[in-house]
């Protein structure tokens, strides 16, 4: 129902600005969103198993964006206690080489 007092085009018009920006922010987080959390996470040398956050830089274990990064040495030989999924596995030096990943997952 349109009432003249209240102008109906002035309305719509305030509206889609609002509407058009909420749109746009939407899309930047759909977008954007997945690779917001992605990150590198450096082996530590703390410990023997893959799926302990304390043995990563963050204490956070890597996740399917993560990418998981050897720098250094071998230090302590990792073993995935579990499965999981990551983005990529890194070796990003010459030094960082030596390593065995072994699996006590069955």
């Amino acid at each position: 129902m349109h009432n003249p007092r209240l102008g109906g085009a002035s309305i719509r018009r305030s509206i889609l600005p609002t509407a058009t920006a909420l749109a746009v922010f939407t899309l930047a987080v759909l977008l954007l969103g997945p690779f917001a959390q992605a990150a590198n996470q450096d082996w530590q040398d703390n410990g023997t198993d893959f799926n302990t956050g304390n043995n990563w830089n963050n204490n956070v274990v890597p996740g399917p964006g993560d990418v998981a990064r050897f720098v250094s040495a071998v230090g302590t030989q990792p073993n995935l206690s579990a499965s999981l999924t990551i983005q990529e596995l890194n070796f990003s030096t010459t030094t960082a080489s030596g390593f065995d990943l072994t699996s006590s997952n069955t």
